[in-house]
């Protein structure tokens, strides 16, 4: 990837938004040296592991602790002599505390959701000694614990006995002597890790014993008393001790750290590792950023694309798609200055880098972007005073050094090369290093002011040439591209706008002549009437949200009223269940019952055909339970049958049976359903959109519980995944499913769920 690249498409200005947002040391500085990577197996691996981990931490969230870096410490442990000093221990602890919280967050996810992430758990390597050691010795502040051994633990309990008699021998004192107004402060201190007592300098021979130290004013004096002498020297000795058993304990805790040296940086690097995708699926969520994948078919197709940086920055930006037909590898984009060409380009460009750099971008999620090893941008002022360069010799230098390595996964960016010499010839070299790139099937995104070359790019196949648009009233800047036409620069509109003297202006005009007038017109009227149908197109998708939002609460309406009746369909059943139980009612009764309620749910519609009698010993469909049954006796004077139902016998009604291989119309709480003799237990719902699927779903479990069939299998596909998202969160609340999963490699994988009913 060419540095110039990363200069300007401001990546490093977009990578400091990640650093601020990620929890660890180590993770900032991940990304501010984060450069696109190698191959396009790296970024696939990449955008596919952050894709599902985005899915993770929205469905199971997770906030990491912060922790330092450690590749001090694991410098220094390279060195035989080192011992751990406390800072060490509080960087370890620090991080030990936070690699629990990810391992125990993502051993939770093992346990709930197959997940692509499986594969992590190999790299889940953990110092156990070591870590349970640093939790027993170790305090949050670094420091050692009393409890690290029970040497320290009994050094330290005659510390605190000595201390405690220190403190009681002077306050006893002060009692006694009445000495208090000699004092400079009511309190005793420490000076040189021993026990004094703060005089006031001209009373110091006030109190027998030592002085130990004066403070800066001189004012105060800091005595040791004699009847403090011996405890204090019994003090600095275990002091002395205390520091000798830390030492020991260090050495043990830093010879651990050498034992376990290879599972411990493993187990830094897999924390890192996840701080890295938590900061990326922050981001993404932040700004409500996509995973773009990258495609083999050679495919653009940015849509609803957003400058990555105006968008971080909290800027309002405007929306746009950039999209090229199959078979083009360029897109020439025209129009007047300040109408966001630029923008536009960058927005192309800063988008391509961070997919390859694994990062979440400002798209929709069905859009689709090429493979691109290199990326050369050519944009703004290019001069150098120092090298004696004007803004054009410039181009031309890094051209010279951009154009061989034109092929098939390079992307140049030009924004209006050629402008800086005589317009004819910049024009002519224009369209040469065009063609030269499309020559060498190389990839090119350009803004032209170019007469020629909008020509050009209108009669070449490859190339796809658009317009930023602009509004006709006020002549202000839409930010929108408008497709396969060119539009006028507007230079001496542009000049009016910003003030320009208009007797200026109108000479310009006349030095253009009319038919210049005339191509401006005609550019102005196909403005305006692209203009007219972007405004027709955005009344027309505020309708079709409007309808998918009203569709979408008379699903929400369905399907609450549809829990409601299963709810009662389920406390009655089982008030039924316990009244038998309790001997209230009979076998035969509960089963009438049970019946009645069935019918009361399940009322066949009229049929218009004749009427079924099947004969004795003849096998039927009973509808109201949807189960096979064989028929025992037939009374044509009541018109009603006696049926035999695996053991169970039941009296109905003619119009209560049917053929097996006959196919009957229910009605269910209000809502026609047509039940099939044979329900197919796998529902294909691929091309289907979301909406749609979420009501084919709830029908296909409806039948599938009247049909009394316990499993069954809904084929979504892999695609994009939010299909497969949406199917398993209505799953998740649904009454009628016990639980859900993806199939077996071997049937679908993750492109099919099987849910078991309840």
């Amino acid at each position: 990837m060419h540095s110039k690249t990363i200069k300007y498409l401001e990546l490093d200005k977009v990578l400091q938004f990640f650093i601020l947002e990620a929890t660890s040391e180590e993770g900032k500085a991940f990304f501010s040296f984060l450069r696109p990577y190698s191959s396009l197996e790296k970024v696939l691996n990449a955008q596919k592991t952050l894709k599902e981990f985005c899915y993770l931490i929205e469905k199971f969230p997770f906030k990491l602790s912060f922790f330092p870096s450690l590749k001090p410490l694991f410098k220094n442990l390279s060195q035989e002599l080192y011992i751990f000093d406390f800072e060490d221990l509080w960087g370890l602890e620090a991080f030990l505390r936070a690699q629990d919280k990810v391992f125990g967050w993502l051993e939770y996810i093992f346990n709930k959701e197959n997940t692509k992430l499986d594969e992590l758990k190999s790299e889940m390597v953990c110092p156990k000694r070591l870590k349970q050691a640093i939790f027993r010795c170790v305090g949050e502040n670094g420091a050692l614990k009393d409890e690290s051994s029970p040497r320290l633990l009994e050094i330290r309990n005659d510390i605190r006995a000595i201390q405690n008699k220190c403190r009681k021998k002077i306050e006893d004192f002060f009692k006694d002597k009445k000495i208090s107004h000699y004092l400079q402060d009511e309190f005793f201190t420490l000076s040189s890790d021993r026990y004094v007592v703060p005089l006031k300098a001209n009373f110091k021979g006030k109190l027998e014993g030592i002085v130990h130290d004066y403070s800066h004013t001189g004012e105060t004096c800091y005595v040791e008393p004699y009847f403090l002498v011996e405890l204090n020297n019994k003090l600095q000795l275990l002091k002395l001790q205390e520091k000798e058993e830390e030492l020991s304990i260090l050495k043990y805790l830093t010879q651990l750290a050498r034992q376990e040296q290879d599972s411990l940086f493993h187990c830094y690097n897999f924390v890192v590792k996840i701080d890295v995708l938590l900061t990326k699926a922050k981001i993404a969520k932040k700004i409500g950023a996509n995973i773009l994948m990258v495609n083999k078919d050679g495919c653009l197709s940015l849509k609803q694309a957003r400058h990555p940086l105006l968008v971080l920055r909290n800027q309002n930006v405007v929306p746009v798609d950039i999209e090229l037909k199959p078979g083009q590898k360029g897109l020439v984009i025209t129009g007047g200055n300040a109408g966001g060409k630029t923008v536009c380009l960058k927005t192309l460009g800063l988008t391509a880098l961070m997919v390859l750099c694994g990062l979440p971008v400002c798209c929709a999620e069905n859009s689709e972007i090429p493979y691109f090893e290199q990326i050369f941008a050519l944009m703004g002022d290019e001069q150098s005073l120092e090298e004696s360069l004007s803004t054009f010799t410039a181009q031309i230098e890094s051209l010279k050094e951009y154009l061989p390595c034109s092929s098939p996964t390079t992307l140049f960016i030009l924004d209006e090369f050629g402008s800086g010499t005589d317009p004819s010839q910049g024009a002519a070299l224009a369209q040469a290093v065009v063609e030269y790139i499309l020559d060498n099937d190389g990839w090119i995104a350009c803004a032209t002011h170019f007469p020629g070359l909008k020509l050009y790019a209108l009669t070449n196949d490859k190339l796809r040439v658009c317009s930023v648009l602009f509004d006709p009233n006020t002549k202000k800047p839409l930010y929108k591209l408008t497709y396969d036409q060119v539009g006028a620069s507007f230079a001496l509109q542009v000049a009016r706008d910003r003030g320009l003297d208009e007797s200026i202006i109108k000479r310009a005009q006349a030095i253009l002549g009319s038919e210049v007038d005339k191509q401006d017109n005609l550019l102005e009227r196909l403005n305006r009437l692209v203009w007219q149908k972007e405004e027709e197109l955005l009344k027309f998708k505020h309708k079709r949200e409007k309808i998918i939002k009203k569709l979408k609460h008379v699903l929400e309406k369905i399907r609450n009223r549809n829990k409601n009746l299963e709810e009662e369909i389920q406390k009655a059943k089982q008030h039924i269940l316990n009244e038998w139980k309790k001997n209230k009612l009979s076998r035969k009764k509960a089963l009438e019952k049970l019946n009645n309620l069935k019918k009361r749910i399940v009322t066949p519609t009229p049929v218009k055909e004749e009427i079924f009698i099947p004969s004795v010993g003849e096998k039927c469909l009973y509808l109201p339970w949807q189960r096979e049954a064989k028929v025992v006796s037939v009374d044509i004077k009541k018109k009603q049958l006696k049926l035999d139902l695996g053991g169970v016998s039941v009296w109905c009604v003619f119009s209560d049976v049917a053929p097996l291989n006959q196919a009957k119309e229910c009605k269910q709480s209000g809502v026609i359903t047509k039940i099939e003799e044979c329900l197919p237990l796998k529902l294909d719902l691929r091309g289907f959109r979301v909406e749609e699927a979420l009501i084919e779903v709830d029908k296909f479990l409806n039948l599938a519980t009247l049909k009394c069939v316990n499993k069954i299998e809904i084929l979504h596909g892999k695609g994009s995944g939010s299909l497969r998202r949406a199917i398993h969160e209505f799953l998740k609340d649904h009454s009628l499913v016990g639980k859900y999963y993806f199939a077996p490699l071997e049937q679908g994988g993750e492109g099919v769920t099987i849910v078991e009913l309840n």
